[in-house]
């Protein structure tokens, strides 16, 4: 991507959120997302920005468009933390059952129940717990 083709990117996210700048702050502003955004193709960051533009109704961060543009690119992103946890939990309920079988499990959540030590949490406050810890094995993929 060239820095012109980012800029009419930044562009239109400014007009698909109603965002007016000030003068002033957009060299700053055009940088944030440059030096996250530089390495990818301009249609794959756009296409991006039109499925955030139905889905939210808050201005995306360069952070979060990095991420999606990640994932996008990544063959076996892996789940979001609540899928995560809806699978630990089937996994846990099997387990309890005595009906485990063997699958495959994406490497983001075996590492997050390995961190966790196995299959113990079930409260809400688990479920915090378990997310934090998915988001900080899940943020790795994203360096």
């Amino acid at each position: 991507m060239d820095k012109e083709q980012l800029r009419e990117i930044v562009d239109r996210i400014h007009a698909n959120w109603n965002i007016t700048p000030l003068p002033n702050q957009l060299p700053t502003i055009y940088r944030a997302w440059w030096q996250l955004l530089e390495p990818f193709d301009p249609q794959l960051i756009d296409n991006i920005i039109t499925q955030l533009a139905k889905e939210d109704n808050w201005a995306p961060r360069p952070g979060t468009v990095y991420r999606r543009a990640i994932d996008t690119l990544n063959p076996n992103p892996g789940p979001t933390a609540p899928e995560a946890w809806d699978t630990y939990r089937a996994l846990a309920h099997k387990i309890d059952m005595g009906i485990w079988e063997e699958q495959d499990i994406h490497p983001t959540l075996a590492a997050t129940i390995n961190s966790i030590g196995g299959y113990h949490l079930h409260t809400n406050s688990d479920r915090e717990h378990f997310t934090q810890i998915y988001t900080q094995h899940k943020n790795k993929e994203y360096q």
